[in-house]
């Protein structure tokens, strides 16, 4: 009866132990995608590409990391080999959203729209709510010129989260360029920006005051310079880590 008590009791305490342990192990990934994440941010892809492989090393099913790993390649130019790690870590994870938006927003810088459509349209097909899906799918759209869908879709992100100022904008430029004027300057108009300073360009024969704004934004600061001749606003230039460059003729 002791004997079997003992037994009990060493199960339990294993038990325990593991527990502890995985416990002990998931703190230690959070932490370690926290750390990581700060030097993605800033720039340092060489370094999250060396620890992220560590990580993936002793621990093949951790997502993040080769989300980090393929985007810190894409970062440095390497687009067919973050193609390839995505690829890879979609077999093993074919249903993991955040890897199919990756490879969509991929395949989207190196202009294969049908594959990143379907990334798209698979990754919505496993959750249509997700934002992140729809706002890059809305760029997908924007990019070969469906604006009709491209604003369907910013304005279903928008009433989702109308406080992401990179739909706000992306949403106001899609109304520019279909002619609805009032609806883009009313978007704009709710943009939440702090004027930083005057400077002076040259476009073609003619001088612009630049007007440098910053955005606050939740999620990246932004960036942006409206160009002016004489009083009218000439254009709008927009940059940030979610979206690639673009300019609005305003």
């Amino acid at each position: 009866m002791v004997f079997h008590q003992f037994l009990y009791l060493g199960k339990i305490l294993s038990i325990l132990v593991f527990k502890m342990k995985n416990i002990s192990q998931s703190d230690y990934l959070k932490s370690q995608a926290e750390k990581i994440n700060k030097l993605f941010l800033s720039g340092k892809f060489d370094s999250v590409i060396e620890k992220s492989k560590k990580i993936l090393e002793k621990n093949p099913k951790q997502v993040p990391f080769y989300n980090f790993l393929a985007l810190s390649h894409r970062e440095k130019g390497n687009f067919l080999l973050a193609e390839k790690i995505l690829l890879n870590a979609l077999k093993l994870f074919p249903t993991e959203q955040s890897l199919l938006i990756n490879l969509g927003s991929t395949y989207r810088v190196l202009m294969e729209f049908e594959k990143s459509e379907k990334c798209f349209k698979q990754a919505l097909e496993i959750n249509s709510n997700n934002i992140n899906t729809i706002v890059n799918y809305a760029n997908l759209k924007r990019d070969i010129n469906d604006y009709e869908n491209s604003i369907i879709l910013y304005e279903k992100a928008y009433k989702m989260n109308n406080k992401i100022q990179t739909v706000v904008i992306n949403l106001a430029a899609a109304y520019q360029i279909v002619g609805n004027f009032e609806l883009s300057k009313k978007l704009y108009a709710t943009l939440d920006m702090i004027f930083l300073g005057f400077s002076t360009c040259k476009i073609g024969k003619e001088d612009f005051s630049t007007i440098t704004l910053f955005f606050v934004c939740d999620e990246i600061n932004s960036l942006v310079y409206l160009c002016c001749g004489s009083v009218k606003i000439f254009s709008l230039v927009f940059c940030s880590t979610i979206n690639p460059f673009f300019i609005i003729q305003i």
